[in-house]
């Protein structure tokens, strides 16, 4: 087994064993984290169905800061999408099933978060804060699959 490179002797610890410990997850840190995301997920619904309640009937505009605050949010959005995918595209750690429900999830929330800026130009402001709010609540879940898979 090879050893760490180091003279001192605190520190002449098994690479392997390091590693062990850098990774370890416990099932009580699994199953809190499987109750408090859907807990916040629905939670963030009651703000969500207000919101939708006053929200406006008309199509925005690019000339209003709605739109380019939408344009700025999908930006972020998908960069942080790709973020949390790029180490699930060969993770030896997720199963056949977990793999294909991560992806199914992450490009319908890629999805979403595309068709967020043009439907706010076509359609009432609330069916696009709509369209972004289920990306959002799709890419949770994508994060809740990797972490309770690795």
């Amino acid at each position: 087994m090879p050893r760490a490179a180091s003279s001192d002797s605190k520190h002449d610890i098994a690479l392997s064993d390091k590693v062990a410990y850098a990774y370890a997850s416990g099932g009580k840190t699994r199953s809190a984290l499987a109750f408090i995301v859907p807990t916040i997920m629905l939670s963030s619904i009651i703000p969500a169905a207000l919101a939708w309640g006053r929200g406006d009937t008309v199509a925005g505009s690019t000339g209003d800061s709605s739109f380019w605050q939408a344009v700025s949010n999908s930006t972020l959005q998908l960069l942080s999408l790709i973020l949390l995918i790029w180490p699930a595209i060969k993770d030896p750690r997720l199963s056949q099933v977990t793999w294909i429900w991560i992806w199914v999830l992450a490009v319908f929330s890629a999805t979403c978060t595309i068709a967020y800026v043009p439907v706010y130009l076509v359609a009432p402001a609330i069916w696009s804060f709509s369209i972004s709010f289920t990306g959002m609540l799709a890419q949770s879940v994508v994060q809740l699959q990797f972490v309770i898979a690795t």
